[in-house]
């Protein structure tokens, strides 16, 4: 999980909200909490994120060896 602190967040899930990203919706078991959930628009907006990312990512490592993605990945992985 990342450590963010929790009024940035609300910003950022405001802005989402604002933007028709994301809508919060009540807890059935407990009204005071808020679940944000991504909208239709939301998951085109991310499908395209994640296209463009997977495209920048493949060009990066098609000029690498083997050897090198290897270190890479290494050098990226999350414990």
């Amino acid at each position: 999980m990342v450590c963010v602190d929790k009024t940035t967040l609300i910003g950022v899930l405001d802005r989402l909200e604002k933007l028709g990203l994301m809508v919060r919706t009540a807890d059935p078991k407990d009204r005071r909490v808020r679940i944000p959930q991504i909208t239709a628009k939301g998951r085109k907006v991310h499908a395209k994120f994640a296209e463009a990312r997977d495209a920048a990512e493949a060009r990066v490592l098609d000029g690498m060896s083997c050897e090198q993605r290897t270190q890479l990945l290494a050098a990226h992985a999350v414990e």
